[in-house]
This record gives C-alpha cells, structure tokens and sequence, in this order.
C-alpha cells in the first residue's frame, strides 16, 4: 500500500466515509505552478534542515515532499 493510500484509509475514509476519485483535478495549472513555486522557496529558505509539516491547510506540502523523499 503506498503512502497515499494508506493516508487515504487512515485518515480521509474515516470522516467523509469514502475516498474520492484521484483522477480529480483539485488544482488548475496555474495553481500547481503557483504552489511547486512556493514549496521551491520553502525549501530554499529551509537551506538543508528538516521542515515540520503541520495542519490541513499544507498537506499538499507534504505530498510534494514525499514525492521529492524530502525529510
């Protein structure tokens, strides 16, 4: 199971009793140039140390991350 599936059953199923359709766009392309743009200037500011993802409003943060294998 990988580790979006796992988050997927873990913590989304139980509060809306489903999981959604992940070939939904969430984002527009500008979004996600937008936001690759800020998660770039995160790290670069973070220069090297670890970053603690906290709270709904950056989990696309942490998908980046995971993504990336940036611990």
């Amino acid at each position: 199971m990988s580790w979006l599936e796992e988050h997927l059953e873990t913590f989304v199923r139980p509060y809306i009793k489903h999981i959604p359709n992940l070939d939904t766009k969430f984002f527009s392309e500008d979004d996600m140039r937008r936001i690759k743009n800020i998660w770039r200037g995160v790290k670069q500011r973070a220069k090297g140390k670890k970053l603690l993802l906290t709270g709904r409003d950056i989990f696309v943060f942490e998908i980046l991350a995971r993504r990336e294998n940036y611990v």
